[in-house]
C-alpha cells in the first residue's frame, strides 16, 4: 500500500518478515512463518506503488494458520487465551548494494 514515508523507505523492497504467533502457555510451540522478498521476488510485489493506493499483485500466503489449529488447547499448547493472540514481526532488511545484510 501507498504510505506517508514511502519517500524515507528503500525501493524495491529487499526484505524477509518472520511472523511469530505465541503460545501463551510454555516459551516453546510458538507457530511462525516467513515471507522474503528478495531479487527472485516478482517486481510489481517489491517496487514502489506510484500509481493507485495499492499495488496490483501481491507476494506472501493466503492463510498463516488455519482458524483449527488456532484454536486448538491442550496442556503444552494454547494460541488464543481469554480472547487474545500475541505477535511478534521481524524484518530482517536486505542491503541490495552489497548483497548482504545491515541492521
Amino acid at each position: 500500500m501507498k504510505g506517508p514515508h514511502d519517500d524515507e523507505l528503500r525501493w524495491p523492497l529487499r526484505k524477509k518478515f518472520e511472523v511469530k504467533l505465541f503460545n501463551q502457555i510454555s516459551d516453546g510451540e510458538h507457530y511462525s512463518d516467513s515471507i522474503t522478498y528478495d531479487g527472485i521476488t516478482t517486481p510489481e510485489c517489491v517496487n514502489r506503488v506510484t500509481d493507485g493506493e495499492k499495488a496490483t499483485s501481491g507476494w506472501g500466503h493466503h492463510d498463516f494458520i488455519s482458524n483449527e489449529d488456532l484454536h486448538e488447547t491442550s496442556t503444552t499448547c494454547q494460541y488464543v487465551k481469554d480472547d487474545c493472540v500475541f505477535f511478534q514481526i521481524d524484518c530482517i532488511v536486505y542491503d541490495i548494494q552489497y548483497s548482504g545484510l545491515f541492521y
